[in-house]
């Protein structure tokens, strides 16, 4: 998957939805090592950015998922098991719609929007930093030192073979 890595941006979900206006383009990750106005679902609650932590927006067609906008919120439980997998430890849990948890602290979130017949898989991740008192990070639980290039890979490698046929 093409990856654009930015320095600081308002929000990587923003970046995707201004790339599809722009641009023609089936697949793409957007990573900024800050956002500035990171956010989550229904853009009641913001994301706390720090640097060294996983911000990105995962921009891949519907066509290529074979998934209607209709069936988007079975692409959001996929995608917290994916982030549930990768962390692969038993303390490991989902809190449904949105987040992922390791011993009850929130380590991760998924902001799934569509446009333009594409979906736009936002995924933050405390990979170093935990930003606030209910939080922890990888490297806080596991002593796990994981680089945003293996997490990148590992979640772009399952989103691509994801098709609900």
């Amino acid at each position: 998957m093409k990856t654009l890595h930015l320095d600081k941006v308002d929000s990587t979900q923003s970046i995707a939805a201004s790339f599809l206006n722009y641009n023609s383009v089936n697949e793409i990750l957007i990573l900024a090592d800050v956002q500035t106005k990171g956010r989550g679902r229904l853009n009641e609650r913001s994301w706390i950015s720090v640097n060294e932590n996983f911000h990105g927006s995962f921009v891949i067609s519907l066509e290529k998922l074979c998934i209607s906008e209709n069936s988007v919120s079975m692409l959001n439980d996929i995608c917290l098991k994916i982030i549930k997998d990768f962390l692969d430890n038993e303390a490991v849990s989902i809190k449904t719609p949105n987040d992922v948890l390791i011993d009850g602290k929130k380590v991760a979130g998924v902001l799934i929007e569509v446009q333009k017949k594409h979906a736009i898989i936002g995924i933050g991740i405390n990979v170093k930093h935990s930003p606030l008192p209910t939080s922890t990070s990888i490297l806080q639980s596991f002593k796990r030192d994981v680089s945003l290039k293996e997490i990148a890979q590992f979640i772009s490698d399952r989103i691509l073979s994801i098709s609900f046929v």
